[in-house]
Protein backbone atom coordinates (compact mmCIF):
# COMPACT_ATOMS: atom_id res chain seq x y z
CA UNK A 1 0.00 0.00 0.00
CA UNK A 2 2.81 2.47 0.80
CA UNK A 3 4.37 1.90 -2.65
CA UNK A 4 1.06 2.83 -4.35
CA UNK A 5 0.82 5.92 -2.16
CA UNK A 6 4.40 6.94 -3.04
CA UNK A 7 3.83 6.47 -6.78
CA UNK A 8 0.55 8.41 -6.62
CA UNK A 9 2.17 11.22 -4.65
CA UNK A 10 5.17 11.32 -7.02
CA UNK A 11 2.91 11.40 -10.07
CA UNK A 12 0.89 14.21 -8.46
CA UNK A 13 4.05 16.28 -7.91
CA UNK A 14 5.14 15.78 -11.54
CA UNK A 15 1.69 16.79 -12.82
CA UNK A 16 1.61 19.84 -10.55
CA UNK A 17 5.04 20.93 -11.78
CA UNK A 18 3.92 20.46 -15.40
CA UNK A 19 0.58 22.25 -14.91
CA UNK A 20 1.88 25.66 -16.09
CA UNK A 21 2.30 24.06 -19.53
CA UNK A 22 -1.47 23.55 -19.66
CA UNK A 23 -2.31 27.17 -18.82
CA UNK A 24 -2.12 30.36 -20.83
CA UNK A 25 1.51 31.51 -20.84
CA UNK A 26 0.56 34.95 -19.52
CA UNK A 27 -1.65 33.58 -16.72
CA UNK A 28 0.68 33.83 -13.75
CA UNK A 29 -0.45 32.30 -10.50
CA UNK A 30 0.45 30.91 -7.12
CA UNK A 31 2.08 28.53 -6.29
CA UNK A 32 3.47 27.58 -9.69
CA UNK A 33 4.43 30.43 -11.98
CA UNK A 34 4.50 30.34 -15.76
CA UNK A 35 7.09 33.13 -15.58
CA UNK A 36 5.13 35.21 -18.11
CA UNK A 37 7.97 37.65 -18.63
CA UNK A 38 9.88 34.78 -20.26
CA UNK A 39 7.02 32.59 -21.50
CA UNK A 40 6.56 34.31 -24.84
CA UNK A 41 7.90 37.27 -26.75
CA UNK A 42 6.62 40.51 -25.30
CA UNK A 43 4.79 42.97 -27.47
CA UNK A 44 5.89 46.56 -27.69
CA UNK A 45 4.81 48.06 -24.37
CA UNK A 46 3.50 51.60 -24.05
CA UNK A 47 4.93 53.82 -21.32
CA UNK A 48 3.35 57.00 -20.03
CA UNK A 49 5.21 60.00 -18.63
CA UNK A 50 4.84 63.66 -17.86
CA UNK A 51 7.54 65.92 -19.28
CA UNK A 52 8.39 69.52 -18.59
CA UNK A 53 9.37 71.60 -21.61
CA UNK A 54 11.69 74.60 -21.20
CA UNK A 55 11.96 77.81 -23.25
CA UNK A 56 14.66 76.23 -25.43
CA UNK A 57 12.48 73.10 -26.03
CA UNK A 58 14.63 71.11 -23.62
CA UNK A 59 12.76 68.33 -21.83
CA UNK A 60 12.88 67.10 -18.27
CA UNK A 61 10.90 64.31 -16.64
CA UNK A 62 8.34 65.47 -14.09
CA UNK A 63 9.05 63.66 -10.80
CA UNK A 64 6.45 61.21 -9.44
CA UNK A 65 5.61 63.40 -6.43
CA UNK A 66 4.10 66.00 -8.77
CA UNK A 67 2.01 63.41 -10.64
CA UNK A 68 0.66 61.27 -7.80
CA UNK A 69 1.90 60.60 -4.28
CA UNK A 70 5.60 60.11 -5.00
CA UNK A 71 5.47 56.40 -5.85
CA UNK A 72 6.70 55.85 -9.40
CA UNK A 73 4.29 53.01 -10.22
CA UNK A 74 1.31 54.94 -8.88
CA UNK A 75 2.33 57.93 -10.98
CA UNK A 76 2.45 55.77 -14.10
CA UNK A 77 -0.95 54.33 -13.18
CA UNK A 78 -2.38 57.84 -12.74
CA UNK A 79 -1.14 58.76 -16.24
CA UNK A 80 -2.54 55.54 -17.75
CA UNK A 81 -5.88 56.02 -16.00
CA UNK A 82 -6.17 59.60 -17.23
CA UNK A 83 -5.45 58.44 -20.79
CA UNK A 84 -8.07 55.70 -20.53
CA UNK A 85 -10.66 58.16 -19.19
CA UNK A 86 -10.24 60.60 -22.06
CA UNK A 87 -9.36 64.20 -22.81
CA UNK A 88 -11.09 65.76 -19.81
CA UNK A 89 -9.14 63.55 -17.38
CA UNK A 90 -5.86 64.25 -19.23
CA UNK A 91 -6.52 68.00 -19.10
CA UNK A 92 -7.34 67.87 -15.38
CA UNK A 93 -4.20 65.86 -14.53
CA UNK A 94 -2.00 68.06 -16.73
CA UNK A 95 -3.30 71.25 -15.12
CA UNK A 96 -2.84 69.82 -11.63
CA UNK A 97 0.78 68.95 -12.45
CA UNK A 98 1.38 72.37 -14.07
CA UNK A 99 0.16 74.15 -10.91
CA UNK A 100 2.81 72.36 -8.85
CA UNK A 101 5.72 72.91 -11.24
CA UNK A 102 6.65 76.46 -10.06
CA UNK A 103 7.15 75.13 -6.52
CA UNK A 104 9.83 72.66 -7.69
CA UNK A 105 13.40 74.03 -7.74
CA UNK A 106 14.47 71.56 -10.44
CA UNK A 107 11.61 72.62 -12.76
CA UNK A 108 11.96 76.43 -12.54
CA UNK A 109 12.62 76.75 -16.30
CA UNK A 110 9.64 74.62 -17.34
CA UNK A 111 7.04 76.57 -19.30
CA UNK A 112 4.82 73.71 -20.43
CA UNK A 113 3.84 70.23 -19.23
CA UNK A 114 3.19 67.43 -21.71
CA UNK A 115 1.65 64.05 -20.97
CA UNK A 116 3.27 61.59 -23.36
CA UNK A 117 2.85 57.97 -24.40
CA UNK A 118 5.73 56.13 -26.06
CA UNK A 119 6.04 52.59 -27.41
CA UNK A 120 9.30 50.66 -27.13
CA UNK A 121 10.79 47.43 -28.42
CA UNK A 122 11.96 45.74 -25.18
CA UNK A 123 15.03 44.10 -26.75
CA UNK A 124 16.14 47.16 -28.74
CA UNK A 125 15.71 49.30 -25.61
CA UNK A 126 18.64 47.51 -23.97
CA UNK A 127 20.65 46.78 -27.10
CA UNK A 128 20.61 50.08 -28.97
CA UNK A 129 19.18 52.53 -26.45
CA UNK A 130 15.87 53.97 -25.27
CA UNK A 131 14.66 55.37 -28.59
CA UNK A 132 10.89 54.91 -28.82
CA UNK A 133 9.25 53.27 -31.83
CA UNK A 134 6.52 55.88 -31.59
CA UNK A 135 5.79 58.83 -29.35
CA UNK A 136 2.57 60.79 -28.92
CA UNK A 137 1.83 63.91 -26.91
CA UNK A 138 -1.54 63.16 -25.35
CA UNK A 139 -2.07 66.56 -23.75
CA UNK A 140 -0.13 69.74 -23.06
CA UNK A 141 -0.76 72.67 -20.80
CA UNK A 142 1.06 75.86 -19.85
CA UNK A 143 2.74 76.47 -16.53
CA UNK A 144 1.46 79.69 -15.03
CA UNK A 145 3.65 81.91 -12.86
CA UNK A 146 2.74 81.72 -9.15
Amino acid sequence: MSRLLAVTWGLGVVLAAASPLLRNALDDGFPLSTFPMFAERLEQPTFYSAEGVGPDSSRVMVPPELIANGAAMQSVQALQDAHAQGKAALRQLCERIAKQVPQSVSLKQVQRVEIVSARYDPVAYFVSGPTPLSREVLHKCKVRAP
